[in-house]
This record gives structure tokens, sequence and C-alpha cells, in this order.
């Protein structure tokens, strides 16, 4: 056990006592017994169960650091769940704080320039380096190698101005976006080698907009297989790394009929096909979202649309759990959204919520929220969920169904790796037009976990070779599922 590890049990045991009021004191009255059980022993295991149940949990503590009662931004490494990185920037001057023991202490604080333009401040953390964090202003990125100590600009010439909108981390780049309402921004890279380089000050971006030029992005999510983002012309929208350009994924969205913007958005960090958001429209009118399909279906979700959710987050040890952060406090849903109840015991009075975060100890979830009352914390125990999960290949992506195989032609081999905590698990494997029309099922059944695969040759159910174009092959598989896509070019 490690001196983090024992740093939680501590915390867990003094929250769970005041949140409890459980009695620790030796007493020498004999103890009571329930049907020869010690009630002690009855009442300790209806304590212990109540704590695994989805979604329990204790009173929040305040954190603020230096007393502080308004922070905006927020960041946990995600290599060392103790450092925490927290933002006041409505305070003269701004500052961002750190911690390396989950917020118990924290250094004094480095001041920063912010503007009235600066929208949302925005912080990652390196993912392997929880010394490495980086900030985002409407005018720059700036960078510390020393845990929040110094700081310095990077990138030659920032690509957006004001204001920058938003930022993540994926793929090893630092991906930031913009709009301001006027100016077409669109999204830009530095790979995390630039950007933690000497040369940082000098090093390049990347323009992630191809022929794309009317881009305008609002908030960005990403795990470690997909991008996704809200443009506000093409709604969501995920990033194709081979053709580098943004495929629209909900085609019902149309802005010209009812223009929305994201406030809020989560991207399962397990299953890359499902994202919960949050939208406004130029009424006032409020949307949640869910998907598990990339964004082809949207599950309305109605119960907290009547406040603004500023920030929604998963449980990274099971994923059907999330919680959302807004004008009403903090509420938690254990059914993937379809209803949510709200968890701001311990706050002197409901806070306006500006930005949750999770870090992971054993099978306890523990959860930041940073807003009007400061900075706070609550530990929350989380059965561990196993999930199905699948790799896919293609081999031979661009073809002429009308040629022989070895000519460029003939078929594209579709290869998929199953993986599953059960015995077996159903897959589905299906070819799509863009516009989303069925066009041919190559598989729909169930097997062990193992690698499969299966041959498209271009032809559709009546056996007719279809279109030169772009398709979309779709493996399902138990709860996990890929797209990608393939040419046929004759």
């Amino acid at each position: 056990m490690t001196s983090g590890d024992l740093f939680w049990v501590s915390r867990r045991l003094l929250l769970w006592s005041k949140g409890c009021k459980a009695d620790f004191r030796v007493v020498k009255k004999p103890p009571t017994y329930v049907g020869g059980v010690s009630l002690r022993i009855v009442l300790a295991v209806v304590f212990l169960m109540a704590l695994s149940v989805p979604g329990w949990t204790a009173k929040w503590t305040t954190i603020n650091p230096y007393g502080i009662t308004y922070m905006t931004s927020l960041a946990v490494a995600p290599s060392n769940p103790l450092v925490v990185y927290a933002i006041s920037n409505m305070s003269v001057p701004s500052k961002i704080y750190a911690s390396s023991d989950g917020g118990q202490t924290w250094n004094t604080g480095v001041a920063f320039a912010y503007t009235s333009s600066d929208y949302d401040v925005q912080i990652c953390v390196h993912p392997t380096d929880a010394n490495i964090v980086f900030i985002l202003t409407a005018g720059n990125l700036r960078r510390s190698l020393d845990g929040g100590a110094t700081w310095t600009t990077v990138g030659q010439t920032f690509p957006l101005t004001v204001p920058a909108m938003c930022m993540c981390i994926w793929n090893n780049r630092i991906v930031i976006g913009g709009y301001d309402g006027v100016a077409y921004k669109g999204a830009y890279y530095m790979t995390l080698a630039d950007a933690v380089s000497p040369g940082a000050a000098t090093a390049a971006w990347t323009s992630m907009n191809s022929s794309q030029n009317m881009l305008q992005f609002w908030k960005f999510a990403a795990n470690s297989g997909s991008l996704f983002a809200w443009e506000i012309n093409m709604g969501l929208c995920k990033y194709d790394q081979n053709s580098s350009r943004w495929t629209k994924m909900n085609a019902s969205y149309n802005p010209n009929v009812l223009l929305q913007w994201c406030v809020a958005i989560a991207i399962d960090p397990v299953v890359s096909n499902n994202l919960v958001y949050f939208n406004e429209d130029i009424y006032s009118n409020r949307y949640f979202y869910r998907t598990t399909d990339s964004g082809a279906t949207n599950i309305s979700i109605t119960s907290l649309t009547n406040s603004m959710v500023w920030t929604i987050v998963y449980n990274p040890l099971n994923t059907t759990i999330l919680y959302a952060g807004g004008d009403m406090g903090v509420f938690f849903s254990s059914d993937s959204g379809s209803s949510w109840v709200a968890m701001n015991d311990g706050f002197a009075t409901t806070p306006v919520i500006f930005g949750l975060a999770t870090a992971v100890s054993g099978n306890v979830v523990r959860i930041y929220a940073i807003g009007n009352m400061g900075l706070a914390f609550t530990d929350i125990v989380t059965a561990r969920v196993t999930y199905d999960t699948v790799s896919v290949k293609a081999y031979n992506t661009v073809f002429d169904p009308t040629k022989p195989v070895g000519e460029g032609g003939g078929l594209t081999k579709i290869l998929y790796d199953l993986n599953s905590p059960n015995s077996t698990i159903h897959v589905n494997v299906k070819v799509y037009t863009l516009s989303g029309k069925l066009v041919k099922t190559l598989d729909d059944a169930t097997y062990s976990p193992g690698t499969y695969n299966k041959d498209w040759n271009g032809r559709n159910e009546s056996g007719d070779i279809v279109a030169s174009g772009i398709y979309l092959v779709y493996v399902k598989a138990g709860d996990a599922s890929k797209w990608i896509k393939v040419a046929v070019v004759k």
C-alpha cells in the first residue's frame, strides 16, 4: 500500500464517520443481538452494502485554496489522482493553483493574464506526467513542466484569435478549437512532443480543417480511440484521422432550422461510441442527449433541462453512472442519464457548478467540483464493471469489385477481434452508405471471444455491384462497436 493509498483510506474513514455519524468509541455495554448475530455486525453489513450502491455519496468536503470561493476551471492528472489543478479567473489577479495531495495543501498560486474575452480558461494535464500542464486562453497556449510553478507560451503563431473555446489531449496531440460568432476559427493541433520540447515557443500548429473552411467549434470530447466535437454547423461530428476531415454524425441536426451550441459534452472512457451532451438554442431552450452509436441516433434526456448544465463526467469504473453539474448543483444518474438525483449534501447552499473531474483509487471514485462555492470533493465506492471490447481492421479498403483479387479489386476484408467477460458475444457487421442506408449485412451471429473476419465484395443484398463511393462498415460486438470506411472505385 502506497502513501497515496493510505491518504485515501484515512480520508474515506473520516468522511464516512462524519457522514454517517458513526461512533468509534469503546463501550462496555453488552452487545445487542438480532437472531443470534451482533447488532453491530448487522449494522456494519448494512452500512457496507449502502456504500456499494452505485451513486451513494458521502458529503462534499470543501478544500478551497487559501479560502478562495469562486473557481472556474479544474483538471486532475490522469497519471496521479492526487495531483489537482484549479483556476480562479474571476479574481484579481487570476491564478492557477496546484495540489499534490488531493487538495489538502496547495501552492500559493501563479498569476496569469485574464481578459473578458476568455470565455472559459481550459486546463489539460499530460497523460503520463502529472507535472506537465497546459492552459488555454483567448490569446495563447501556455505550458508548465514543473507542476504550475513556471510557464512558457507554446507555439510560434497562435492560430485562434478571440476567443479560443476548447482544448483536449488526444492521440498524443494538444487539440484546440474556437469560434467568436463572426470569424471561422476551426481546429488545430500540436504534438505533445513539440509542446513539451525546449523549442515549444516556436513550434508550429497544424490545421485539422482540411478543405472545410467554415468550422466553428464549441466543445471537444476525446478518449483513447475517438475525437468528437460540437461544430455549430454540423452538430456532433467526429474527426477522421485518415482523411483529416470532420464527419457529421447526427443527420437530424439542421442549424438553419434551429441553431444550437454545446454547453457540456462527455465521452465514455471505455466505449468510444457512447456520449452525452447538453445544448442550448438561440431561444434559450435546452436539450440533453445521449447516444450509443456516435450520434447516429440520439435519445433525449428531459429531467435536467429545466436548468443549465455546465459540466458532465462519466464514472470511470461504471460508465452507466453519470454526474452533471450546473446551476442547481450536482446530480447523479445510475441508469445512463434516464433519471437524476441531486447530490448536494455538504454544501452550505446549492452551488453553481462549472466543472467536475474524477480520479480513481482502487474501487473508490473521487469527484472534484468547482464553482461559486470554490472547490470540493466527495468519494464514491463503485464496483468496477468489465465491458465488451472490439478492435477492427480492414484490408484492401479501396477496391474495384469488377476486377479480380490481386489487381486492386475483388473485395475488402474486415477483421475483428472480440473481447468479453462473457463466454459468448453477439456480433453484427453491416455496410451502410454515408447517408445511413443499409447496403449489406455481412455477419449476424454469436461467437466466443476471439478473432474473426468477413469479406465484402462490393455488392448489395440483391447481389448487384454498388456505385463508386465511400461506405461505412459498422461492427457491433455486445456493448462495443466500431465504424470504419471503405471506398469502392470502379
